[in-house]
């Protein structure tokens, strides 16, 4: 096995002390390894660490009416409120409504989504493999107390999402467009939230395939889109508002991210405009300056290209790690950006950030201590001031250095 060349802070820097590790990491720390460690510890946190109801209660009433013949999404009504997901999250706790007993074997839901995680895990690790960073970063994701949490002893629709999304990044770093497309598209129909990494992929897309099939994986999601909505075709202008309700004003008491903030500026409309002026900013900096590398085009030269279906010109080739970076850093900018963050949402972004923090030219122990202020922030319940700032400073500061400095690996 070729060991990764150590990390170098000089042109004839030698530290020994990192080779050691990194050939420690990659003799040990082999995701089928880590995933075979983990077994017996997410079997310990079954057995031991007592389940939190959340959802899983609202979730089951919402799919019992659903069964009950009932299809208007604005009668779709459990304890915590209306449903507000789409077709595929319907379908998939439809299946969890039945493989669980109508939802009251709480237990046998845990160990469905014990392997869920175990299932991401092992995803997140293989994606790791195949841009061949070192696997030390794959050790501090089962490390995550959150995570296991919010599979586990949660049972949050963000798990099933997870996964999916974790599959849209798999097949996207091995080219397979179509098929990436499509698990994008079921992420989505679980939880909106996967839409973050959309902005990315298009543009990687376009530079990869060219216009046509770029609009051709733009006709797949919506298909897959329309059939999940099915279902729901006689009240279809409900299901569409309700599923896809981007205007949500979130309760303030719930946020994990702006708890510094005070209230009257949290459910300010003004800034929920500069969050989304922030959102769109961003995306077009790094599509000028990141996201375009393979080919330096525009915006409005992308735009134009899709418009006429004639190709980019002059597009370099395309490296793994581009794609993974181009897509996670999409994603992190919506969850900087984002109007408010709920514990489980955690799911949607931090498996990728150790990789991110490598990226970005952080030292290994500088991202492992970003890494652990990050944990440590999202363990706090409820937020506070403090652990609210960091939050939001590990995005930022991420976003930042893949902006200002070039990419350990374009």
């Amino acid at each position: 096995m070729l060991l990764p060349s150590p990390i170098r802070s000089g042109p004839n820097r030698f530290d020994p002390f990192l080779l050691i590790f990194r050939f420690l990491s990659s003799k040990w720390f082999h995701p089928t390894r880590i995933l075979w460690l983990e077994v017996p510890f997410v079997m310990f946190i079954i057995s031991n660490v007592p389940y939190t109801e959340i959802d899983w209660i609202a979730y089951m009433e919402q799919i019992g009416s659903f069964l009950s013949g009932e299809r208007d999404y604005r009668s779709l009504v459990g304890s915590t409120g209306p449903l507000v997901y789409p077709g595929g999250h319907v379908l998939l706790y439809t299946l969890l409504y039945f493989l669980t007993d109508h939802g009251t074997n709480i237990v046998k839901a845990q160990y469905i989504f014990a392997f869920v995680y175990l299932c991401s895990s092992f995803i997140v690790g293989w994606i790791f493999k195949t841009v061949h960073v070192p696997l030390y970063l794959y050790g501090l994701l089962i490390l995550s107390k959150r995570l296991h949490s919010i599979f586990i002893l949660r049972l949050f629709n963000d798990s099933f999402n997870s996964l999916f999304a974790s599959l849209f990044i798999l097949f996207a770093c091995k080219r397979k467009w179509t098929t990436s497309t499509i698990f994008l598209s079921i992420a989505c129909s679980i939880k909106m939230s996967s839409l973050l990494f959309l902005p990315a992929y298009l543009v990687v897309l376009l530079q990869s395939v060219g216009p046509k099939k770029t609009w051709l994986n733009i006709f797949s999601f919506a298909f897959v889109q329309l059939l999940f909505s099915i279902p729901f075709s006689s009240f279809i202008w409900s299901y569409w508002t309700q599923a896809f309700d981007f205007g949500r004003v979130f309760d303030y008491k719930w946020t994990v991210n702006w708890r510094f903030l005070p209230k009257f500026i949290f459910y300010s409309p003004l800034f929920s405009l500069v969050v989304i002026f922030l959102h769109v900013f961003l995306l077009v900096v790094f599509a000028v300056k990141r996201w375009n590398y393979p080919s330096k085009a525009s915006p409005l030269q992308m735009v134009w290209s899709m418009l006429t279906l004639q190709p980019l010109s002059s597009v370099a080739p395309i490296s793994v790690d581009f794609i993974l970076t181009s897509l996670t850093t999409s994603n992190l900018i919506g969850i900087l950006c984002a109007r408010s963050l709920h514990y489980q949402f955690y799911a949607w972004f931090a498996w990728y950030v150790p990789y991110m923090l490598y990226q970005a030219n952080f030292s290994m122990l500088q991202t492992i201590l970003l890494w652990g202020l990050q944990e440590y922030a999202w363990n706090v319940f409820p937020s506070t001031t403090i652990s609210s700032m960091i939050t939001v400073f590990i995005p930022a500061i991420i976003i930042q250095r893949l902006l200002t400095t070039n990419p350990r690996r374009p």
